[in-house]
């Protein structure tokens, strides 16, 4: 059995993640504005898209809302 080399802390770097629940999506649009602040996204430039999507036949209707990003 060979033995495995011990780490220090001092040997990562830390990296920060952005957890986001697409089932309470309210499409508020907050992620794009994160994505383009935390990115550098120039104004002009959207990489985040909320697509609003109308679900059921009348009277039982309801609108969705469906987050798609630049990495999916």
């Amino acid at each position: 059995m060979r033995e495995l080399p011990v780490y220090q802390a001092a040997d990562y770097q830390i990296q920060w993640a952005k957890v986001i629940d697409h089932t309470r999506c309210i499409g508020c649009h907050a992620c794009t504005t994160a994505c383009k602040s935390e990115n550098e996204v120039p104004l002009s430039v959207t990489r985040t898209y909320v697509k609003h999507v109308d679900v059921g036949e009348f009277p039982n209707t309801r609108r969705a809302h469906q987050v798609t990003r630049c990495n999916q």
